[in-house]
């Protein structure tokens, strides 16, 4: 995917954070089933999952809605990068090395807060043509992350976390 030398497009980086939003929502479902003997966690992760899927719907649809020159104007080189290290990310196996609710939640905290949202606000900030649709993107992600942020609050702090096993 690192071509050197190579100028990518703003079409491929679409498509690719279209790919690793699917990616994500998988990832929060592997969790769902890892933890389906705690419902409240279980359905957690499945709540994630779903906003996944609504940002990658969003992101199509702001896809869509781009001209074909839009489309096939240059990237800039450190989005590209971007786009790498997140992908190389997302290919790592993040499911296996998970033992209990602590390690899934380390796991989820770095793709949210990782280079993943770098890209989303990019597309939402520089390209998505309407205030409308930028506003929904960047509300719909500061919801999704805020979920994350308030899992102490809701679910028990990093003692009790590691207290809970895979099934």
């Amino acid at each position: 995917m690192s071509e050197s030398g190579t100028h990518h497009t703003l079409g491929e980086l679409f498509e690719q954070a279209l790919g690793m939003e699917q990616k994500a929502a998988e990832m929060y479902g592997e969790l769902t089933k890892l933890f389906s003997h705690v419902p409240e966690i279980s359905q957690f992760w499945a709540e994630l999952s779903r906003d996944e899927i609504q940002h990658k719907r969003l992101l199509e649809e702001a896809y869509k809605s781009l001209a074909d020159e839009q489309l096939s104007s240059r990237l800039e080189r450190s989005i590209w990068r971007s786009l790498v290290s997140v992908q190389d990310y997302l290919d790592k196996d993040l499911i296996g090395p998970i033992k209990n609710l602590d390690d899934a939640y380390e796991i989820a905290h770095q793709l949210e807060f990782y280079e993943i949202n770098t890209i989303f606000k990019f597309l939402a900030n520089e390209v998505v043509p309407t205030n409308d649709r930028r506003g929904l993107l960047l509300s719909t992600l500061q919801e999704h992350q805020d979920k994350l942020m308030n899992f102490n609050e809701n679910f028990g702090d990093r003692a009790w976390r590691r207290g809970i096993t895979c099934r």
